[in-house]
């Protein structure tokens, strides 16, 4: 299990710095373009949009129809390849169309690499919470890699395209050969709904939950703040 864990140790690695490596300085780029607020705020919001539509893609797909490991790899691999695309957009109609199509892919992969680790580790109640640091520590690390990547080679003032979106590409291809190694996870047989995903509304009810969620809504609005505009200013 001790092996396991590294593995799923190094995909949530992966998956947080593919996220982090844009997410936090890409306003900078957009603005320096000509977009305007809006226009920064609507690319920024396509993430959001796929997470909503995320249950119909990773919870009804993924879970019924693939692998997990399978559909990760897939995901990650084709999110490089419109990273990639994104990366060269000047235009805004355009990298919105783009990001938005990586978005629908790279969403559903928050919640599987989560359920991965569920079914496969041994003790995942225990052993979930550190596997799950790495994901942090890779947004943290890939902050210091974009630093001595613009550091040194200046690639904040390349005017083909968004440097980036472009390493953002490719460790999401790396992120999409890494998980062909993950244990096969196949789908479960379930004769729910496909909206079944809906009954978690129900815990609502619970007073706990119910203020987590609150605290949860007002901690993601104003993390918004801090993403978007930061760069630019």
């Amino acid at each position: 299990m001790g092996d396991l864990k590294t593995r799923f140790g190094i995909m949530m690695f992966l998956q947080y710095a593919i996220w982090g490596s844009w997410t936090t300085a890409l306003g900078a780029h957009l603005d320096k373009l000509g977009f305007s607020g809006s226009e920064i705020s609507a690319i920024y919001g396509c993430l959001w949009l796929g997470c909503i539509i995320a249950p119909f893609i990773g919870g009804q797909i993924a879970d019924r129809l693939f692998p997990t490991q399978l559909f990760l790899s897939i995901a990650h691999l084709l999110g490089g390849v419109l990273l990639y695309f994104t990366a060269l957009q000047t235009e805004f109609s355009s990298m919105w169309t783009w990001m938005f199509a990586y978005c629908l892919l790279y969403a559903p992969t928050l919640a599987l690499t989560n359920s991965i680790c569920f079914r496969n580790l041994e003790n995942a109640e225990v052993e979930f919470g550190k596997v799950r640091m790495w994901g942090t520590i890779g947004w943290i690390a890939v902050g210091w890699m974009v630093t001595f990547m613009r550091s040194q080679w200046q690639t904040a003032d390349w005017t083909g395209g968004s440097d980036l979106l472009m390493f953002a590409a490719v460790a999401s291809i790396i992120m999409g050969v890494y998980c062909f190694t993950l244990p096969k996870t196949p789908p479960v047989a379930s004769q729910k709904s496909p909206l079944a995903f809906l009954e978690a509304l129900s815990l609502l009810k619970d007073r706990n939950f119910l203020i987590f969620m609150m605290a949860s809504f007002v901690v993601t609005t104003e993390l918004q703040f801090y993403y978007i505009p930061t760069a630019p200013f």
